[in-house]
């Protein structure tokens, strides 16, 4: 019976540890992603502000 509990004690522990680094993983590729799009969003931004600027 112990060593039931000491099994379901460990995987319980590693999907526990499994799922955190997923989550952890998950966060910083959303984090990523915002910064990528903010980048990409931002330097268009800058090149239509420049042209504008360019053609006044």
């Amino acid at each position: 019976m112990k060593d039931i509990k000491r099994t379901l004690m460990g995987v319980g522990l590693s999907l526990l540890v499994i799922w955190a680094v997923l989550f952890v993983m998950h966060i910083l590729l959303a984090l990523v992603w915002v910064f990528f799009w903010v980048g990409l969003v931002g330097i268009l931004v800058a090149v239509i502000l420049h042209a504008l600027e360019e053609s006044v």
